[in-house]
């Protein structure tokens, strides 16, 4: 056997062996970039779901606050009604 074919023999699977790991990680940082891709997906659906609810507490808490002033208005009303009719009772 030649000396230039045995050297050949000698490399050929650990060139394989190179030439395989490189394929296995580039299919792994391809993966890697899909992986990446749907997680910021993912992510940018978690924001929206967030500012979705912040804006659904936000109209709810504003819908509170309008019930708490008008339950105020209306007992201002009443007790202005039961002085008026204090005084009333007074004359």
């Amino acid at each position: 056997m030649p000396v230039a074919g045995a050297m050949y023999d000698k490399f050929e699977k650990p060139f394989a062996m190179i030439a395989e790991t490189k394929a296995g990680q580039e299919a792994m940082r391809s993966g890697q970039g899909k992986i990446k891709i749907r997680m910021e997906q993912e992510q940018e659906e978690i924001r929206n779901l967030i500012r979705s609810k912040k804006e659904e507490i936000g109209a709810h808490v504003d819908r509170q606050v309008e019930v708490i002033k008008l339950k105020d208005l209306v007992n201002r009303c009443i007790e202005k009604s039961r002085r008026y009719q204090r005084l009333q009772r007074r004359d």
